[in-house]
């Protein structure tokens, strides 16, 4: 599970199980939210708010927001939204900066042993974090898991396996509650 799967599989959740209505920006220049909506049968539909033009389809009450910036944000903060979800893709350090402003952060890596590098560069990068930082793991050894939570000092929880971003199942269920919903200390692992 990538960082684009988990941003779906959470629109889904707060749509379909919370009943929320959720925006979903891609921050990112991957092009995910293109082949998703192509994928889907979704035609281009614009949003005209001050001269700029934003293109937005829906999939099962969820917003998406292609190649979205800051104008799309603020236009997204200003409507009905219970929760406005930004896909960063990639971790870089323009964008932990960046993310650092969100309400919840979400920090989603690999522990397999052609990724784990990467994952643990990112850790490092993301320093100090408050009680607002998540950081999950996709996939990767339990060892390994345990070994870096003492590192770092955190809690590196486990996503379920997830075939399908657009159904969430009941082992994803308690998982994204806690992504989401659950508060810790810095360092406190629960």
């Amino acid at each position: 599970m990538g960082t684009s799967h988990l941003a779906v599989s959470l629109a889904n959740y707060l749509t379909g199980v919370k009943r929320k209505k959720t925006a979903l920006l891609e921050w990112n220049d991957h092009g995910d939210f293109e082949r998703i909506g192509r994928f889907a049968g979704k035609e281009r539909q614009e949003t005209d708010q001050s001269r700029n033009k934003w293109e937005v389809f829906r999939i099962m009450e969820v917003d998406y927001y292609k190649m979205a910036d800051p104008s799309v944000l603020s236009f997204c903060l200003g409507r009905d939204y219970h929760y406005i979800i930004l896909d960063y893709g990639e971790a870089t350090e323009s964008s932990l900066c960046e993310c650092a402003r969100c309400d919840r952060k979400i920090l989603v890596g690999s522990l397999n042993e052609w990724k784990a590098e990467a994952f643990l560069e990112v850790l490092e990068q993301a320093g100090n974090r408050d009680e607002s930082w998540k950081m999950a793991v996709a996939s990767g050894g339990e060892d390994t898991r345990r070994e870096i939570e003492k590192l770092f000092h955190c809690r590196l929880q486990r996503l379920p396996a997830s075939a399908d971003a657009f159904r969430i199942t009941r082992e994803e269920i308690p998982c994204f509650e806690d992504l989401l919903f659950t508060r810790r200390g810095p360092g406190k692992m629960q």
